[in-house]
């Protein structure tokens, strides 16, 4: 399969997004079936509906996540996802105020074994009323899941958080390159 010459193989991840945004099937409805066009991959953009879905439809592949804000709390629930933004000043996974996340406070639960997590910003825009975001229970930016091992954090920043990071009894966790920032606490550490 081609896309304007190019094969999935042979296009860069911005090529590839672009390639996204042509096809229409599981990131973009539900009850449709998944078409990949680079092995191991899907590319998630603004137009498809979300991070979750991407990692839903995905057996252990990468996530390519493009520019822009991503509405939504993120449960990476299986094991060796790399979930790979576009860089930490252009692609922003942001935090909801309401729902439960499988059971998680956080933006982002790495719920499963061996996940990397790179090139983008969590942030949970609280806005400038310190009342609500005292009030709020979704209160952690990333919260490395009980008992999970191999995570992997490479140049993430977590912002505007009650908590950026908790680990809750995780093992063998990896932070490099990060920036943690503008966060009540920024790494109560759970074990």
């Amino acid at each position: 399969m081609t896309f304007d010459g190019l094969t999935g193989a042979a296009a860069s991840i911005p090529e590839n997004l672009a390639i996204e945004n042509k096809v229409y099937h599981a990131l973009d409805a539900l009850n449709t079936g998944l078409v990949t066009w680079k092995y191991s991959n899907v590319f998630v953009t603004t137009n498809t509906l979300g991070i979750q879905r991407g990692i839903n439809v995905v057996p252990n592949s990468t996530v390519n996540v493009g520019p822009g804000t991503f509405n939504e709390d993120v449960d990476v629930n299986k094991n060796g996802i790399h979930l790979l933004g576009s860089g930490i000043d252009v692609t922003y996974l942001r935090g909801t105020y309401a729902g439960n996340n499988n059971g998680s406070a956080a933006c982002l639960f790495l719920n499963a074994n061996d996940i990397l997590v790179q090139d983008m910003t969590v942030t949970r825009d609280y806005g400038a009323d310190l009342t609500a975001w005292y009030a709020c229970t979704k209160n952690q930016g990333i919260t490395f899941g009980n008992s999970k091992t191999g995570n992997t954090l490479n140049r993430v920043r977590v912002a505007d958080q009650r908590n950026a990071v908790y680990v809750n009894n995780a093992q063998d966790y990896t932070i490099t390159n990060s920036i943690i920032e503008n966060n009540r606490t920024g790494f109560p550490d759970g074990q």
